[in-house]
């Protein structure tokens, strides 16, 4: 049983991967579904894809360009959504983004840091007046089991000017995700918001996240595919935990979970510091420009 949800908005619901099954089946519920993609092209055929198998109404599901790397972006993102006066239920921060290299934004900023927890941080920020007007209304934030491989938020190495590397920055990345969450929630609870955040960790999900590795760390992944596939689920299933948290009546007034098979799950000491959730808020409000 799943609760009626008018609208969501989901980063990142291409053809490839997570974000397009949980609009997918979101849709099939009756909501009308934002896709926010960086690839106009993708998410047009994920659109398309969408219709034909649901044999939804047209206006069921809507395309606003998305490029999480750019604030300028995440702006006019917002300033579209807002013209299309449609009320939201839940906003699901899927996108995510790993890099073998390290890359810098037109910002200046580091980029995997900036999709993955920047973008998205200024994002729900700017539409929490559009959340706040429903009865109820979810965040849902997608993390990964992989935040627990930093000890500590390195703010003195916060965009990975030195020792980068690629799990290294991606796990950083994640960890940012769940202080996020943390100190958002600490926020809607002490004004008595409707609003409820909760995190989650997918799975091991086949998706086209080795498209971005290095070319060595790809054709390993593709001699040990026969193994690895035993071990990872369809984008359907790593779906499932978000659609889940996004509507289900378990979830109904919940906030400040970490989900894992539909399931609160421990986090590390790490992701549990106060400290460094209000940090790092601040440090976030300063990097896109906002005010408390």
């Amino acid at each position: 049983m799943f609760l009626y949800l008018e609208s969501a908005l989901i980063t990142s619901a291409d053809t490839t991967g997570i974000g397009f099954s949980t609009a997918q089946e979101i849709v099939r519920m009756g909501a009308t579904v934002v896709m926010a993609c960086r690839s106009k092209d993708k998410a047009m055929a994920a659109r398309q894809a969408i219709l034909d198998n649901t044999h939804c109404s047209q206006a069921q599901v809507r395309f606003i360009p998305l490029d999480l790397c750019s604030m300028t972006s995440v702006r006019s993102f917002v300033e579209s959504f807002t013209a299309l006066r449609l009320p939201l239920h839940c906003l699901i921060n899927n996108a995510g983004m790993m890099n073998p290299e390290r890359y810098t934004t037109a910002d200046g900023f580091e980029m995997v840091l900036t999709a993955n927890h920047l973008g998205h941080f200024l994002l729900t920020n700017l539409l929490m007046d559009h959340l706040e007007k429903t009865v109820t209304s979810r965040v849902v934030v997608l993390s990964s089991a992989l935040h627990h491989l930093p000890k500590f938020f390195n703010f003195e190495n916060m965009m990975f000017e030195k020792d980068y590397h690629l799990f290294g920055t991606y796990g950083h990345s994640k960890l940012a995700n769940l202080l996020f969450a943390r100190e958002l929630n600490t926020r809607l609870r002490q004004r008595n918001s409707k609003v409820t955040v909760n995190a989650l960790h997918p799975g091991c999900v086949i998706t086209e996240f080795t498209r971005s590795l290095h070319v060595v760390i790809r054709i390993a992944y593709a001699l040990l595919y026969p193994v690895v596939r035993l071990f990872q689920k369809i984008p359907l299933q790593g779906a499932y935990c978000s659609i889940f948290a996004a509507t289900s009546p378990r979830m109904e007034g919940i906030s400040g979970q970490y989900l894992f098979h539909c399931t609160p799950y421990p986090i590390t000491a790490a992701a549990q510091s106060d400290k460094d959730a209000k940090r790092l808020w601040e440090e976030s409000l300063k990097l896109t420009g906002l005010k408390d």
